[in-house]
This record gives C-alpha cells, structure tokens and sequence, in this order.
C-alpha cells in the first residue's frame, strides 16, 4: 500500500508533468512539436433563451410583432428572420458572444403529417389520405373518384409501359369497365404551413394487386422543385408582414 509521502510525491509529480513550463520543445524534419499534449479550456457559451415553438405563421408574425412580449429581445438591428425550408421558420440572432453563437427566440415548424409518397396503401387508405393531404382541385376530385371505383378485384398490368396502366372499375351495380388510370397526375399536397397556398407538383401513380385487394402509390417526380417553390412564397408571405425585418430563405 502507498503512504502519504508516496502518494504526496507521485501528485507533486503529476503536477509537475502537466506545468506547461515544462514542456521540452522538439523539431522533427523543420516542424515543431511539444513533448506532451496541450488541451484548450474552452470558453462556456452564453446563456442562451429557450425558443418558443409554433406551427403556423400567423402565430410567428403575431409574437414577432407584438409590443408587450419580449420587446427588448426582438429589435429589427439585432435579430433576421431565415426560413430554414418548406417547413422551418426562426427568428435568429446575430452573432454574440466570445463564442460567436446565435440563438433562435421563436421556431415555427409545420404542424403536419404529409402524405406517405412512395408508399403503396390499401385501397381504402390510400382513398382517405388522397381526400385528406390535398387540395380539392378538379384533377384530384376525377382521380379520387377513378381510386374509389376500381374493382377489388383486378389491376390490369397488360397494359403497363409506365407511362399509363389500365383498372376495372365498377360503372354500376353490376357493369365493370376497362380504364386508363391517370398515372402523372398533377395535384397541390399539403406540404407546408396552412398560411402560403400549396405547390402544384405532378406524381407518378402506381396501381398493383395486393394480398387483399388493389394497392396505390403516388411518387414525387418532380426532383423536389416544391422545396424552393414553396420557400420562395413563405419568404414573400413574411417580407409582406415583417418589412422591418431582414427575411433571408
């Protein structure tokens, strides 16, 4: 077992090694080297505002441009407002500290679930998320209409070079017919927040038998064009409301 001076000796030895003063310099090829390793004591950030979450930006514009909450905290020399995408809005700091950090007083984050592109449904969900996540134009009012009167029984795929398919919807009580389903139908999904008036994109649509019936698909085709559409009108919608903000997206 150790004693106390052997103990005593071995930290003061410790200390020793780790004074920087005691650092034999070396120089390999031309370069410089230390003979033990240096770690920085980092400076701690400074306290940061827990930001404040919303989903719609009717509700980020309220808090931003309301006087009575949190006035001192919001000029316009202080803070820009960046749209982080189709479905992030934060109200961002500039640069404080030693530590160069910015902080976000209010996020407003897309309250939504988006339909399941590239997913194929049943019959009956896929009828309920197509009534549900889109916008009722007339092309998606025809194709909800076709979806809902094709047969549990038959997908044809004796007609499929990708580009269309055929299905047997009913026409009546008993009569079923042979059609050409739509497949690049154009439609407006909700993607985005409720406040900017949804992108139109147009999908690829698969139909193909499942254990239990007929199954459908719709697939973004579009190589994600809504993205920057759909941040454009957001940044449009918020230069409107907050001119005396810098909106950056």
């Amino acid at each position: 077992m150790m004693d106390g001076q052997a103990m005593k000796t071995l930290l003061d030895t410790a200390k020793q090694a780790a004074t920087p003063t005691n650092l034999v310099p070396l120089e390999i090829h031309g370069r410089k080297y230390t003979s033990q390793p240096l770690t920085e004591i980092g400076v701690p950030n400074e306290a940061e505002t827990k930001a404040i979450e919303v989903s719609t930006l009717a509700a980020f514009v309220d808090y931003v441009t309301h006087p009575d909450i949190d006035d001192e905290y919001k000029g316009t020399d202080e803070r820009f407002v960046m749209v982080a995408g189709p479905q992030t809005v934060i109200l961002k700091s500039h640069v404080f500290g030693e530590n160069k950090q910015r902080e976000d007083l209010i996020v407003a984050k897309a309250g939504l679930t988006p339909f399941p592109f590239g997913t194929f449904l049943s019959h009956e969900e896929f009828i309920i998320a197509l009534a549900t996540k889109f916008v009722q134009t007339p092309g998606m009012v025809a194709l909800l209409g076709l979806i809902a009167s094709v047969s549990d029984e038959n997908v044809s795929t004796s007609k499929d070079d990708g580009i269309s398919q055929e299905a047997i919807v009913r026409a009546g009580l008993a009569l079923e017919k042979r059609v050409d389903m739509p497949t690049r139908p154009s439609l407006h999904p909700f993607r985005s927040f409720p406040d900017v008036e949804p992108v139109m994109s147009t999908f690829l649509l698969r139909a193909r038998k499942g254990t239990s019936g007929p199954t459908f698909a719709l697939l973004e085709c579009d190589g994600g064009d809504w993205r920057p559409k759909t941040t454009a009108k957001i940044v449009e919608f918020l230069r409107a409301k907050l001119s005396d903000y810098l909106v950056i997206g």
